[in-house]
């Protein structure tokens, strides 16, 4: 076995053997949580043994990556906060570390500068890494002795950002302010933040659907008088739905848009002013069948009556 040249622990690199996992033991996935050294959040999922390229699509289908751990303090908050409460004992978890026979070489899926033992393994055979819950241990895990693998971390850098929308003057400095939409993985929020370029103050703060699902698109849009400003953030979860929030009226309601079916995967919104001739823009949602089909769809944004829809 080879010892990692990591300094924090003795963290060990070596070929396992087959573990059965004993399935009566209860399992349950972590909460999300913060590490306040990097900014990142971590969750442990426990399936019953999963592939590396099942844990690898599951955490990119949440927006994350198989957590890279990179540094000492970033290896000891995983392990202690995720890896050691694991209920299934004498297990491992997959990070996202992979061995490549053809160049002899392991590497982060992030393309991170690889930290741990870059010795190839003694069959030089495809291999992936995980880490104990005994000890925080890595090992070398090929497709062969699966049984040992309890499930995977998954790691978010920080916020996932969205999309981003001009707004019209608001503290009348004569400059346009931005508005940027992201996830806030701290309370799995749909978040639009609106600052002034020129000053960098933050102006205001919009929070929407709460959601293990990242928003899609937003857009900013005024009334026909240009007295009211609007941003409307278009969802996934639990349907293709918009919100739309006043940004010059904090009175105002928020609406909520039903559009298109739940089979469709709604990919971008935008606007047309005035479009029903009430002085409120009509949105529209481009969304996607499985069957490759498209549809826009047009409703008004203010009664959320639809307008027409068109497929392509």
């Amino acid at each position: 076995m080879k010892k990692n040249t990591l300094n924090a622990a003795l963290f060990y690199i070596g070929t396992t053997t087959a573990l059965s996992l004993n399935t009566s033991q209860a399992i349950a996935d972590s909460a999300r949580i913060f590490n306040p050294d990097n900014s990142h959040y971590y969750q442990r999922f426990d399936r019953l043994k999963p592939s590396f390229k099942n844990a690898k699509a599951a955490c990119k289908g949440l927006k994350a990556h198989v957590a890279t751990l990179t540094d000492d303090a970033e290896i000891g908050f995983v392990y202690s906060q995720l890896v050691s409460q694991s209920l299934v004992v004498n297990s491992y978890y997959y990070l996202g570390a992979f061995y490549t026979p053809a160049t002899f070489s392991w590497a982060w899926i992030t393309g991170e500068s690889y930290n741990g033992d870059k010795t190839p393994p003694p069959d030089n055979q495809r291999y992936y890494m995980a880490m104990a819950t005994k000890d925080g241990g890595w090992h070398w895990v090929d497709t062969v002795y699966g049984d040992n693998i309890a499930g995977y971390i998954c790691e978010w850098d920080g916020n996932h950002y969205v999309g981003t929308a001009y707004v019209p003057d608001l503290n009348n400095n004569g400059i346009g302010e931005n508005a940027v939409l992201y996830h806030d993985y701290s309370n799995n929020k749909h978040t639009v933040d609106i600052r002034d370029p020129k000053t960098h103050k933050l102006l205001n703060r919009f929070t929407f659907d709460t959601s293990t699902n990242p928003p899609v698109d937003l857009v900013v849009m005024s009334d026909g008088y240009g007295s009211n400003i609007e941003v409307a953030v278009l969802s996934t979860s639990p349907k293709n739905n918009v919100k739309i929030k006043s940004i010059t009226n904090s009175n105002a309601p928020t609406k909520s848009i039903t559009f298109l079916t739940p089979q469709h995967k709604v990919r971008a919104i935008s606007f047309k002013p005035n479009e029903n001739g009430n002085s409120f823009s009509g949105l529209t949602v481009v969304g996607v069948l499985q069957n490759g089909k498209t549809t826009a769809e047009t409703r008004d944004s203010s009664t959320g009556k639809l307008l027409y829809s068109d497929r392509f």
